[in-house]
């Protein structure tokens, strides 16, 4: 299966200066290119740098996935997914393929 288009690693996290600098990125599946959101289901998810730990080894990808009624019907969450990757190439790889199941699984 292929996986999720994402940014890349570095982009999500990284060092500039001797700081930690993080990205997240957040897309969605399912809007109506003149209409947005208003009149579909959508599947949005988010990809983020987990980096509280402060030690590079300890980095870890948090990615989210909401499956949210069209505003019609509320524009409420149904469903939500989470899980954590190694903030490694292999980890966004992995990322990638579980947020194509779980679009899947939701009929994205």
């Amino acid at each position: 299966m292929a996986g999720m288009d994402l940014p890349r690693l570095h982009w999500l996290v990284s060092r500039h200066e001797g700081k930690i600098v993080t990205n997240a990125y957040t897309a969605s599946l399912g809007t109506l290119g003149d209409r947005g959101a208003t009149g579909t289901r959508t599947f949005a998810f988010a990809v983020r740098a987990d980096v509280s730990s402060g030690e590079e080894a300890q980095f870890r990808l948090t990615v989210q996935a909401d499956v949210i009624a069209s505003a019609a019907e509320g524009g409420e969450k149904t469903d939500h997914e989470e899980a954590d990757f190694p903030a490694t190439e292999e980890g966004l790889a992995e990322a990638s393929e579980w947020l194509a199941r779980i679009a899947a699984k939701y009929g994205f």
